[in-house]
């Protein structure tokens, strides 16, 4: 006959102080070891490498604010014009100077066809 080994309870495993440090440094330790599989599958599939350097191309401070600035001034200029346009619209009138009569407010010979449609409804039920 086989010896029966006795395995702690869950309980008893749960109980014990130290069952979660273990279970955290476990956790910490698989976490590395995927951190350290991704670089070395990283380092492997990457195999460019570009060197960057410092280009006479790139901008030194006072150049980037130099730019800033003038962006900044583009952009009041534009907003003032914008309100000497708006300041104008406002002084515009609305009306024909030739015909006196309001843009956008024509003017139509006839009545609106459901005024129509419904005298000759109601002439042939005999409503009216």
């Amino acid at each position: 006959k086989r010896g029966k080994i006795s395995k702690p309870h869950v309980s008893e495993i749960l109980s014990s102080p130290k069952i979660f440090e273990r279970m955290y440094q476990e956790a910490k330790l698989i976490e590395n070891k995927k951190e350290q599989f991704a670089k070395e599958v990283l380092s492997k599939t990457c195999t460019f490498r570009p060197k960057l350097i410092e280009s006479k191309y790139m901008r030194t401070e006072k150049e980037k604010d130099d730019i800033v600035s003038r962006l900044i001034e583009k952009a009041k200029a534009k907003q003032i014009r914008m309100q000497t346009i708006r300041a104008e619209k406002g002084k515009i009138s609305l009306q024909d100077p030739i015909t006196g009569q309001e843009f956008f407010k024509p003017q139509i010979t006839r009545g609106p066809r459901t005024d129509v449609r419904h005298n000759y409804l109601c002439k042939t039920c005999g409503l009216t």
